[in-house]
């Protein structure tokens, strides 16, 4: 609800300092809480702090007896397993072909197939010398190969029962 009276004169009178009232947030704070102590202290001593632990997990446990004799079982099988594909590797990378050796593959690869299909272009331009249909003599070829008996389209089989 909106003030709508005029302010009363009394009020602009008071003069309240906001820096006192207000608190200095921007300083340390004096008085540190602390945990209050328990009510008697304790005295007894933990002989073996890690043995209890280890006997509850032995209870939990229960039906695993040699638990540790396994996992230190399996700890060396794992070793030696490492130790024998590290033996592979070095193996392999020693016995690998050299870089050189398989650029030099690649190469005659290349030229190889290069040479095929020079073959394959030459081939190509004799069969169209042949039997393109261009000259009088390829014209007559090809007469000559269209007069011949074709292969069937699909292939039928005649069974003799």
């Amino acid at each position: 609800m909106e003030w709508e009276a005029p302010i009363p004169a009394w009020i602009e009178s008071i003069s309240i300092d906001m820096d006192e009232e207000m608190p200095d947030l921007s300083s340390k704070p004096v008085a540190k809480p602390k945990a209050k102590p328990g009510r008697r202290p304790r005295h007894k001593v933990d002989v073996d702090p890690s043995g209890s632990n280890q006997r509850r997990k032995n209870k939990q446990r229960g039906y695993e007896k040699d638990y540790r004799i396994r996992m230190k079982k399996k700890r060396l099988q794992d070793e030696a397993e490492w130790i024998r594909l590290e033996t592979q590797t070095r193996n392999m990378l020693t016995k690998r072909t050299s870089v050189r050796y398989l650029q030099l593959l690649q190469e005659e690869r290349a030229l190889r197939e290069a040479e095929v299909l020079d073959s394959c272009f030459l081939a190509d331009i004799q069969a169209l010398l042949l039997w393109g249909g261009t000259t009088a003599p390829s014209r007559e070829v090809r007469e000559q190969l269209n007069s011949l008996p074709s292969l069937r389209r699909c292939h039928t089989f005649e069974f003799s029962w």
